[in-house]
């Protein structure tokens, strides 16, 4: 690294004249402009430093070429960092964590079908709605008519939905080397390059999220009237009912009408670190960092506050089958989580809802429930499967173990359950429940 330290000051050779006058006289003062300029600029002259270094230097793309760019469907992909999934009719799909979203036929859960990939930068969430598909595509929510999943074609964008996404998380970034100096405003980041950059010490460093958002509405386009939504995992923070799609970002929740492409309804302050978004029973129940938030949707276009679970600092995917919730708490993430455990809670009284058991676990993350059964992905200690009609005793009542996978989510339907692992996407048979077996694998390459 190069340092340099300097203080520059450039004068005219020329001669600054005052002139006094007086009457019957005139005086004429000649100062040299050049001591006249160094004089008063040394008093305002401050040392600055000047370092070459290599760093992280941004690949940067306009908005306006951002967003008039064509998004299509790419031939198939290979997995290489899965994030989460979601199921519609025989569709299966799951996000590459911040580039975009693999297609496949799950018409035959024992051999899925690649069908490609769709390329969207900064994409991590997803909800599908009659043959629409909604994206976040950096700031922007995206959608997409999916009622040719070989052809997606692009229907509507609605400006600065969101904030950006973690710059440290966009392809190419470089732990090792530090980040250089840029306007964040300047457009949108697609890539990172290590280059040989000259920055000044003590000068400034964009915030990860300091962009300026304003919220726009956007041309409407023509949506499939089929009348169906997808399944997302318990870690999902879309989610669609009726004729409005959820989203959930920080500590806000924001309502968009989708009957006739994209609008935006309103949006509420949790006054929480929002994590994870369930709807069930007409009402959505939000995963937060200190507990769990439930709010009505009997007016769908302005959810409004029931009631709220709380509980320590944790991560807390939750999901919900009649008047019990299932709530998982864990260690070893951003949420700062004290414990780790499951939780079985009362909601009988929708108003008041009562935490009935705690069970420790080693690592829990995502979960699921169908029938009798509880699919709980305990991280490192894989896939668990419960009996959970004794209460008291879950983990006692266990009558699967899948080991050596990291587990974190899971979708059951139809029988079939899909679970998101480090090491691929898996897909279990518990049609008999003493007896789940693994039907297929889409493995993660490296």
């Amino acid at each position: 690294m190069n340092f340099t330290s300097s203080c520059i000051i450039f004068a005219k050779p020329n001669l600054l004249e005052f002139k006094s006058f007086e009457p019957m006289k005139s005086i004429i003062f000649r100062i040299p402009l050049a001591l006249l300029l160094i004089a008063t600029m040394l008093q305002g002259c401050v040392d600055r430093t000047v370092q070459i270094f290599e760093a992280n230097v941004p690949v940067m793309q306009s908005w306006d070429d951002f967003r008039a760019r064509t998004i299509s469907m790419d031939t198939p992909q290979p997995l290489r960092v899965p994030g989460k999934i979601y199921v519609y009719d025989n569709l299966l799909l799951v996000n590459e964590v911040y580039k975009g979203v693999h297609f496949f036929d799950n018409s035959n859960p024992s051999a899925p079908s690649p069908i490609g990939f769709l390329p969207v930068h900064g994409n991590m969430d997803m909800a599908v709605r009659n043959d629409v598909l909604y994206l976040d595509n950096y700031t922007d929510l995206v959608s997409f008519d999916i009622s040719d999943p070989a052809n997606p074609r692009l229907l509507d964008r609605f400006n600065n939905a969101f904030q950006p996404i973690n710059m440290h998380f966009i392809e190419g970034y470089n732990s090792g080397y530090p980040m250089a100096q840029f306007q964040a405003t300047e457009g949108v980041i697609v890539g990172w390059e290590i280059k040989k950059t000259k920055d000044e010490i003590g000068g400034y460093y964009p915030s990860l999220f300091e962009i300026d958002v304003v919220m726009a509405g956007n041309s409407t386009g023509t949506v499939s009237q089929s009348n169906s939504s997808g399944i997302a995992g318990s870690m999902a923070r879309f989610a669609v009912y009726q004729n409005y799609l959820y989203t959930l970002e920080s500590s806000e929740l924001t309502t968009y009408n989708i009957s006739d492409g994209i609008t935006l309804g309103s949006t509420l302050a949790l006054n929480r670190n929002a994590e994870t978004l369930f709807p069930a029973q007409g009402n959505l129940f939000i995963g937060t960092t200190t507990g769990m938030l439930i709010y009505s949707l009997n007016s769908p276009e302005n959810p409004s506050f029931v009631s709220a679970y709380d509980h320590i600092s944790a991560c807390d995917p939750v999901v919900v089958d009649g008047n019990r919730a299932f709530v998982t708490l864990r260690t070893g993430n951003n949420c700062f989580g004290q414990v780790n455990a499951l939780d079985v809670v009362d909601l009988t009284n929708l108003a008041q809802p009562q935490l009935l058991y705690t069970f420790p676990m080693t690592n829990p993350r995502g979960l699921g429930v169908a029938d009798s059964l509880l699919f709980l992905c305990d991280g490192p200690d894989g896939l668990k499967i419960f009996n959970r009609n004794v209460e008291g005793a879950i983990p006692s009542n266990m009558l699967s173990n899948f080991g050596g996978i990291v587990a974190n989510d899971v979708i059951p339907h139809n029988q079939v359950l899909i679970l998101t692992s480090e090491e691929g996407i898996f897909q279990y048979s518990f049609a008999d429940p003493q007896n789940v077996v693994q039907l297929s694998m889409i493995p993660v390459v490296n």
